[in-house]
C-alpha cells in the first residue's frame, strides 16, 4: 500500500488520458495508480513534497549544534534521544530553532551529543507544493501502469538484460523511470552527501 498521498488528482489523471469514466471502482483503481506512481517518484527522488506531513529524522549524534533536515519544516513536534542501552528520553524542543527554510534545524542551548541516537520529528510546511514536472512525470508512469495492467488493455513492457559471470544469466526489469525522466527529476533528486 503506497505511503503517499498523489498530488495529481483523478480528474487530471483522467483529462491526461482521455477517460470520462464515473465508475468509483476504475476511480478508486486510478487513485491506487496514481499513489503507487507518487510512491515509486519520490523513493526515487529520496523526498516528499506532501504539506503538513509529519516526518522523523533518527540520526547519531556527532557533537553539533545543528542538523540538516532531508525535507523542509515548519514546526519540530519532538525530540528524543536514546542511549546505548536501549533507553529513550523525551527532550526540550525549546531550544531547536529552524533556519534556511526550515531545512537547517539548530541547538541554541547544547550539541546533539555523540553517543546518543537523536529522533527529531517535526511537520512539513503547509504552503509545500509538488513542482510541475515532478507532478508530470508521476502522471506520465500512473499512465504507463494503466496501459500495462488488464485495464488499460495493454501488454508489460520489460528490458532485458544480458549480462555474464560465470554463466550467461538474463534478468528482467519493468522499466519505471526512462532517461527522459530520470532528466527531468534530476534537479529535485537528494543525493546522500
Amino acid at each position: 500500500m503506497p505511503t503517499y498521498t498523489s498530488p495529481v488528482t483523478v480528474p487530471g489523471f483522467q483529462l491526461y488520458i482521455n477517460d470520462l469514466s464515473g465508475d468509483p471502482t476504475i476511480l478508486g483503481f486510478f487513485q491506487t495508480l496514481l499513489d503507487t506512481a507518487t510512491e515509486r517518484v519520490y523513493t526515487y527522488l529520496d523526498l516528499d513534497f506532501t504539506a503538513n506531513a509529519t516526518k522523523t529524522e533518527t540520526f547519531e549524534g556527532n557533537g553539533t549544534d545543528y542538523l540538516r533536515l532531508h525535507q523542509p519544516a515548519s514546526s519540530v513536534t519532538s525530540w528524543i534521544t536514546t542511549d546505548i542501552n536501549g533507553v529513550a528520553t523525551p527532550q526540550s524542543i525549546a531550544p531547536l530553532h529552524l533556519f534556511e527554510s526550515g531545512i537547517l534545524l539548530v541547538n541554541s542551548q547544547g550539541t546533539f551529543d555523540s553517543g546518543y541516537e537523536h529522533s527529531i520529528s517535526y511537520k512539513t510546511p503547509l504552503s509545500l507544493t509538488c513542482p510541475e514536472t515532478v507532478r508530470q512525470v508521476i502522471t506520465e508512469i500512473a499512465a504507463v501502469m494503466l496501459r500495462e495492467s488488464k485495464q488499460g488493455a495493454g501488454s508489460l513492457s520489460k528490458a532485458i538484460d544480458l549480462y555474464r559471470d560465470t554463466a550467461s544469466l538474463a534478468r528482467s526489469e519493468y522499466v519505471e523511470l526512462t532517461d527522459r525522466h530520470r532528466a527531468m527529476l534530476s534537479p529535485y533528486k537528494r543525493y546522500a552527501v
